[in-house]
């Protein structure tokens, strides 16, 4: 049977891939049948072995698919009010309500849930204590795991599922308390949070205590968005996160110290190998270190990254770094295929062999430069190169997970990395090390390793100020990413290879958003999804509108920053004209402070009275590209009421039109009626109230004349929106109803109202 080789690697992962694109898993007398033939390829047919790991790969990420699937609770017990106990995992979110944990349910609580799934639970009372392992006990609403589904943005239920959630909810009420023997894992957490808070107790300056607790033991808790931000722009995330990097060096900061022994002890060198002595002291450092990183999914695939390699060794095979690379991509996928739903997966392993790709000959020619200065300098080259290779190779990936990358990254990289890697981290970790030993030696360390911080930090928080720190993309199709991805391959190519400028080109369609232009006197009308909100999307040739921008919260989640911008720079607006808040409620108007961030010269207006925003009043019209716009509601004078102060706008193009209608109730639309008819004729109406039984009267819903009715609501909501009713009378008088819930971003052009696009339906997968 022919070698493993990179090729057959590669199949296995693009096997595994596979399932990730298919609105449901096959059945299993088809998985069955790809199975065994793949076995029989394998065994009898070796030129089509890489075909037979392809099939491998299909049927292994299916059936762990699958068996996730199960591991949810069941509908039935959807928003009932359930007991549960079980133990509390990893480090809980304690600075700001709600409190957020996981829970690992018991074995009787897993037989009643139907489920031995992790909970992920939020506590908005006034929460005791939480720590890591302690017993909970209580009454939680739960629900199955589901985001919002948009252009951009976090794709929570992909999240979920590959960190087998069961199920997410909030505790009604309940009790902590230490009950038995600690677990190991709880034990490790238990030191994580001990060393976390030494940090916080001997380090002032509160970022400071965000980052070095970050670096230290993975405690990301402490960062806030303005952190987060800065090291979005800058393009080094991926330091703060415990990485490949970072268990590397410790990896080899254990083989350095247990390769010493064979000085402190000659005869040592007759029992053991020193090769296996200082891949024993590799495995068990970086196994140490990835437990006090929190043990998370990418830190357990560097472990078996770094044990792959070191195996080869051990077995003195003459296997290429290419070949290892591909049987640590295996072995990853084979202890959990869902792998390549993460971000992370790709980053590391594409990261590596970018690196592999265009600097094969660096180690080389380091280890025969005649002197010092010259080591010096391959060095240094080849660390540059590194930098450039590793933002312009993972370009693709970045944009297609994320919807930006930084032009500043691989300056600000090429000073954070040597900085972070080599002087911060060890420093940081010697400090917690001789901190147990002597507090003052401890204490005066981390002080040294936060001043060195300082300065780096403050050159990065400058650097993600610069013009163009930052580069949003419209949401790319998988053609764009892989015609990319050749490109940075062609283009890294190595010397000699002729046309590599020709490669550039392959990089403009990421620039293109997927959307088709928009003709003159047409409009393309997109809802948002932002579940109990409301945000849409009026966009005409040259023109763009947004209609109210979800909800904020001061709880830490904000629909305008998280989903609302993303959505429309995926989009690709540019230039946003208008900002209309229909209403101030939370739900319509939180978002706003987001959007006006990122598009400042939006011209506002509001349903009331709000010094210095105009407000929306009837009878005030413009046009934009041959699209006519009207304000139908509230007039002159109209006090303000709250929803039925809502404005109401109609947009008519040449070949349609469109009714907003925000939160106003049956009595304005009474009102509406008695002066305003023939203006409510409309093709798509947005059903008033998210589908609230206070509106959407008969009499109302019949003078629409309505061909589409959508409604924005969150799925499972607990105002019971939309109203059974109310659908049914939109139904009846002749309109397709479509409801976020279950569509999430849903958009039409008005001049093809038959081509309604729902995301849920376009980019369908099977845990959705």
């Amino acid at each position: 049977m022919r070698a493993f080789d990179v090729w057959s690697g590669l199949a296995f992962v693009l096997g595994v891939c596979l399932p990730s694109w298919l609105p449901r898993l096959w059945p299993g007398s088809v998985l069955m049948a790809i199975g065994a033939a793949s076995v029989l390829l394998l065994v009898a047919y070796w030129r089509l072995a890489r075909l037979a790991f392809f099939g491998l790969g299909l049927v292994w990420a299916s059936i762990v698919g699958g068996q996730a699937l199960t591991e949810r609770i069941a509908p039935s017990l959807v928003k009932q009010e359930l007991a549960v106990s079980g133990r509390v995992l990893g480090l809980p979110r304690v600075d700001l309500l709600p409190v957020r944990f996981e829970m690992q349910p018991d074995a009787a609580s897993a037989a009643r849930l139907g489920s031995r799934g992790r909970l992920r639970l939020s506590w908005y009372q006034t929460a005791p204590r939480l720590l890591p392992g302690q017993r909970f006990v209580g009454s939680v609403r739960l629900r199955l795991p589901q985001g919002v589904q948009n252009p951009g943005g976090f794709d929570f239920e992909r999240y979920a599922f590959e960190q087998r959630f069961a199920a997410t909810g909030y505790v009604r009420s309940g009790r902590v308390f230490e009950s038995g023997q600690l677990t190991f894992l709880a034990q490790v957490d238990r030191l994580r949070l001990k060393l976390s808070q030494r940090i916080a107790d001997q380090v002032a300056d509160a970022t400071l205590v965000a980052l070095l607790q970050a670096l230290a033991v993975g405690d990301q808790r402490g960062l806030q968005g303005p952190e987060w931000a800065i090291l979005r722009n800058t393009g080094t995330g991926h330091l703060i996160a415990i990485s490949g990097m970072h268990v590397g060096l410790v990896a080899g900061f254990g083989a350095l110290c247990f390769g010493l022994w064979y000085r402190l002890f000659p005869r040592l060198a007759l029992r053991l190998p020193r090769l296996l002595l200082a891949a024993v002291g590799a495995l068990l450092a970086a196994a140490a270190y990835a437990l006090l990183a929190g043990w998370s999914l990418p830190v357990q695939r560097t472990l078996v990254m770094i044990a792959v390699v070191l195996l080869a060794r051990l077995q003195q095979r003459n296997a290429s770094m290419p070949q290892s690379l591909a049987v640590a991509a295996v072995v990853v996928l084979l202890i959990d295929p869902l792998a390549v739903l993460n971000a992370s997966f790709w980053l590391s392993f594409l990261g590596v062999a970018g690196l592999l790709w265009c600097l094969p000959g660096k180690a080389t020619e380091l280890v025969v430069a005649p002197s010092l200065r010259q080591r010096a300098q391959t060095l240094l080259s080849g660390f540059g190169r590194a930098q450039l290779a590793m933002s312009i190779g993972l370009l693709p990936v970045v944009i297609a997970f994320f919807g930006q990358s930084s032009l500043v990254g691989p300056l600000a990289n090429l000073l954070a990395v040597p900085w972070i890697t080599f002087v911060v981290i060890p420093l940081l970790l010697i400090a917690l090390l001789l901190g147990s030993a002597s507090v003052a030696l401890g204490s005066g360390l981390l002080q040294l390793a936060a001043g060195l911080l300082h300065p780096l930090w403050s050159v990065l928080a400058s650097m993600a100020d610069w013009p163009g720190a930052a580069i949003h993309f419209p949401e790319p199709d998988g053609v764009a990413v892989v015609l990319a991805t050749i490109g940075a391959l062609w283009l890294f190519m190595p010397r000699g290879v002729p046309a590599r400028a020709l490669a550039l080109p392959l990089f403009l369609p990421l620039l293109w958003p997927l959307l088709t232009p928009i003709d003159e006197g047409d409009a393309r009308i997109s809802m948002i999804d932002v579940g109990q909100g409301l945000s849409v999307l009026v966009q005409t040739r040259r023109h763009t509108l947004l209609f109210d921008a979800g909800a904020g919260s001061a709880r830490g989640f904000d629909f305008g920053e998280a989903v609302v911008v993303p959505s429309l720079v995926a989009l690709g607006v540019r230039q946003l004209d208008r900002l209309v808040l229909s209403n101030l409620d939370n739900d319509h108007a939180g978002g706003r402070g987001a959007v006006l961030a990122a598009w400042p010269d939006a011209a506002v207006q509001i349903g009331i009275d709000a010094d210095p925003a105009p407000r929306c009043l009837a009878g005030e019209r413009w046009q934009w590209d041959g699209v006519a716009f009207e304000f139908l509601h509230p007039p002159i004078y109209f006090p303000d009421i709250g929803n039925d102060s809502s404005c109401v706008l109609r947009v008519q193009s040449n070949r349609g039109a469109a009714l907003l209608t925000g939160d106003i109730s049956a009595l304005i639309e009474a009102r509406l009626l008695r002066d305003q008819a023939p203006l409510l004729r409309a093709d798509l109406v947005f059903v008033p109230h998210h589908g609230s039984r206070s509106a959407s009267s008969l009499a109302f819903v019949q003078a629409t004349g309505a061909r589409l009715a959508w409604i924005s609501a969150g799925r499972d909501n607990r105002y019971g929106h939309p109203d059974a009713e109310v659908v049914a009378r939109w139904q009846a008088a002749g309109a397709r109803v479509v409801n976020s819930a279950d569509s999430g971003f849903v958009a039409v052009s008005l001049g093809d109202l038959n081509a309604v696009g729902q995301r849920r339906l376009q980019h369908p997968h099977y845990w959705q």
